[in-house]
C-alpha cells in the first residue's frame, strides 16, 4: 500500500508539472516573479526555558475576579477563562538555518451578556493578553477590563433603540485598529495566482490595492508601516513582532503606504 501511495503521487506530480509546463508555453507572463528569495542563513538559539506557570493560582484569581460581575444583576451570562501555553519551536533547513526559540502565550478572556427589555440579546467581551506569563496586567487593570465590560452590558440593555442612520462614523481606538486591520492588512497580502488553462478561471479573491502601486488609497497625512520587528508600542509589549517567520526569515521594516 505505501509503494502504491508513493506511485501514485509521484505520477500525479509528473502529470501536474507537464500541464503547467504546457501552459507556461502558451500563456504570456507580464512578470517572472522567482518562487523563493534568497535571504542569508539565520542561527537563531534562544534559551527555551518555559515560564513557571501556577494554573491554581490563576485559577483562583479568575475566580475571584468573576466575583465582579456579582455587583451587576442585570447581567444573566458571564465568564471568565485564562488560558496559558509555554513550548519551544524548532526550524531547520539544507541551507543552514537553524533556529530554536520559546513559544509562549497567555489571555484571559472575559464575556458578559444582558437582555434588553424588547428581549433582545445584547454582549460584550474583553481580553488581556501577553506572550510572558510575567507580562499578564495586575489585578487592578484586570479588574478596570471587567468593569468596563459590565458597564457597557448593562447600558446597552437599557439603551433605546437606534433609529436608521445613513451618514459619517466615528471610530473610537480599538475599533479604529481593527478597521485598520482588516481595510488595509488584508489588502497587502494578495494570493499569487497559479497556473492555469487559457480560459479557466480560478476562485482566487483578489485585492482592492492589487493594481494601484503609486495610486492614492488613503489622504496624504497617512503613513503605514509594515513592522514586526517593533516589541512594544506606547510601554506596552506587542503580540505580532517576531525574530523570524515560519520560514526561517528575519522582519524587515516595510513602507507600505507613503503620504497616503
Amino acid at each position: 500500500n505505501l509503494w502504491l501511495a508513493t506511485d501514485h503521487a509521484f505520477k500525479s506530480a509528473v502529470e501536474s508539472m507537464l500541464i503547467k509546463q504546457s501552459i507556461l508555453k502558451n500563456a504570456t507572463q507580464t512578470e517572472k516573479l522567482d518562487d523563493f528569495w534568497k535571504v542569508k542563513p539565520i542561527v537563531l538559539i534562544e534559551d527555551n526555558k518555559r515560564d513557571a506557570l501556577d494554573l491554581d493560582a490563576w485559577k483562583t484569581r479568575a475566580a475571584k475576579l468573576s466575583g465582579i460581575f456579582r455587583e451587576y444583576p442585570e447581567i444573566y451570562q458571564s465568564s471568565i477563562e485564562f488560558d496559558g501555553m509555554a513550548s519551544t519551536s524548532y526550524h531547520a533547513n539544507t541551507e543552514g538555518t537553524a533556529i530554536r526559540y520559546p513559544d509562549h502565550f497567555n489571555n484571559l478572556k472575559v464575556r458578559a451578556a444582558s437582555i434588553a427589555p424588547d428581549g433582545t440579546t445584547v454582549r460584550d467581551a474583553w481580553i488581556a493578553h501577553s506572550l510572558r506569563i510575567a507580562d499578564m496586567p495586575a489585578d487592578g487593570e484586570l479588574e478596570k477590563g471587567i468593569r468596563e465590560v459590565a458597564a457597557n452590558v448593562k447600558a446597552l440593555a437599557a439603551a433605546p433603540i437606534g433609529e436608521s442612520y445613513s451618514g459619517p462614523v466615528v471610530f473610537e481606538p480599538l475599533a479604529g485598529a481593527q478597521l485598520l486591520g482588516q481595510m488595509i492588512g488584508d489588502n497587502l497580502r494578495p494570493v499569487r495566482k497559479p497556473l492555469n488553462q487559457p480560459g479557466r478561471t480560478l476562485p482566487i479573491p483578489s485585492s482592492d490595492f492589487e493594481t494601484r502601486l503609486g495610486a492614492r488609497v488613503l489622504p496624504d497625512f497617512f503613513d503605514v508601516t509594515d513592522d514586526a520587528t517593533a516589541t512594544t508600542h506606547a510601554g506596552r509589549p506587542l503580540l505580532g513582532h517576531y525574530r523570524t517567520d515560519l520560514e526561517g526569515v528575519a522582519p524587515v521594516p516595510v513602507k507600505v503606504i507613503e503620504k497616503g
